[in-house]
């Protein structure tokens, strides 16, 4: 039925807070009212997030709205601001950044591990036409590190914006109408208005309909249909299953080279590059031309090691991916903050965290004993603590010992779709 989005991926029985983020849009005032709607009969509380980009005069009044409507609906409110100085290019990327990072933050302050958004059919449409990628029902957040943690729902992904706006109008209901929405100059206005030519507002309406595939240049989409996909069924279930055959310890991901090219290729080329990504603790996947150039080198049986997106790739019968220590003259090391180099959780280690490369003679005997268990490309991008004139690696230290939690392996089986429901996400936030 239209008006009952699914929550299927939500658990009933957490007591935890649902996210959701509102910008006072008529698609984002219909999933907070539909999500507190099922809040409400689980028993759990939800909380509205806001982002005031401060890019129009009229913010902090629509700031006003959505905590007012989200009081209204019995909803808690958390209000977040992209302060500081706005870039000249590149405007729109970088408000959808610090958007993602403080619904992030906020999302996590209130102990959310979920943040459902109101994304319909149109957006999808709408992505695809500018080349953004497919938009999913569930995923983890775009942002790293920031958005660690973090996953999106997005229920309304069946729905037409302007069917959901009828719906408001029917409730009494009232919205924020962005005068930039009308802006042709904007990319996703101009893609809209080409969307709106092909498939008119309320085309795709209802959730029962069947309509037929349609193709227009190399333009190719199924109009909008109910998104209640059961986890793990039909797309993406076969890089879950690979992500599976992958071993982890700490920040090494190891997988078999047969696991790898026996999966379909949409998949091997899925779990591969989230390999890299996570292994290498950035957050941009690798190029396609460069994924397709190793994915001929891996497939031709060849023993090699090659580095990409700040990962080292060693291949023979197993493929073993690390963090690359030859990056840290290119893009650096990252350091400061509760995460260190995009793959450990530094949270409550005091002292100058630094990689081992050079260090490792520095090391109490028992940590350099256990240093021989590690792969020798593994072990020189290690975090290693420095204070007090005392040099430990958290990593091969004694419980007792200050702890350094990789966050690794997490990362990667979110990114392949191997967490498919809000129970799944352990540990919580």
């Amino acid at each position: 039925m239209f008006l009952t989005p699914p929550f299927g991926r939500l658990d009933p029985s957490s007591t935890h807070p649902i996210a959701v983020a509102v910008s006072g849009g008529g698609d984002s005032i219909f999933a907070l009212r539909r999500t507190v709607a099922w809040a409400k009969a689980a028993g759990r509380p939800v909380v509205a997030l806001h982002v005031d980009h401060g890019l129009q005069p009229q913010s902090a009044a629509w700031a006003d709205f959505v905590g007012e409507t989200a009081a209204a609906l019995g909803a808690s409110f958390r209000r977040r601001s992209w302060d500081g100085p706005k870039p000249a290019r590149g405007l729109a990327a970088a408000a959808r950044r610090a958007r993602h990072r403080l619904l992030a933050d906020a999302a996590r302050d209130a102990g959310a591990a979920v943040i459902v958004t109101g994304h319909t059919a149109d957006d999808a449409l709408e992505n695809q036409r500018l080349g953004q990628g497919r938009l999913t029902d569930w995923s983890p957040s775009p942002i790293w590190p920031e958005g660690r943690g973090i996953f999106l729902l997005r229920p309304l992904l069946g729905l037409r914006r302007e069917g959901i706006r009828n719906h408001l109008r029917a409730e009494d209901t009232a919205w924020i109408d962005d005068p930039t929405n009308d802006d042709p100059r904007q990319p996703r206005i101009a893609a809209r208005q080409a969307i709106a030519g092909i498939f008119p507002p309320l085309y795709g309406e209802g959730r029962d309909e069947a309509q037929p595939r349609r193709r227009v240049g190399t333009f190719q989409t199924t109009p909008p249909g109910p998104a209640d996909h059961p986890p793990h069924e039909g797309e993406g279930k076969e890089a879950a299953d690979l992500a599976r055959a992958a071993a982890i310890r700490d920040a090494v991901i190891t997988l078999p080279r047969a696991a790898l090219f026996a999966a379909p290729p949409a998949a091997r080329r899925k779990v591969l590059a989230a390999a890299l990504v996570c292994a290498g603790g950035g957050e941009r996947l690798p190029r396609t031309d460069a994924l397709d150039r190793l994915l001929v080198r891996l497939a031709s049986g060849e023993t090699f090691a090659a580095t990409l997106c700040g990962a080292r790739l060693e291949a023979a019968g197993t493929l073993t991916i690390v963090r690359d220590i030859g990056e840290a003259g290119r893009a650096g090391l990252r350091s400061g903050g509760p995460v260190w180099d995009g793959r450990y959780d530094a949270t409550g280690v005091y002292g100058e965290i630094r990689p081992l490369k050079g260090l490792a003679a520095s090391l109490p005997p028992a940590q350099r004993s256990r240093l021989r268990n590690l792969p020798p490309a593994a072990r020189a991008a290690l975090p290693v603590v420095v204070a007090h004139g005392q040099v430990t690696c958290p990593i091969l230290a004694q419980p007792s010992s200050p702890s350094m939690a990789s966050l690794v392996g997490a990362r990667f089986a979110a990114a392949c779709g191997a967490l498919a429901r809000e129970g799944d996400l352990t540990p919580r936030v």
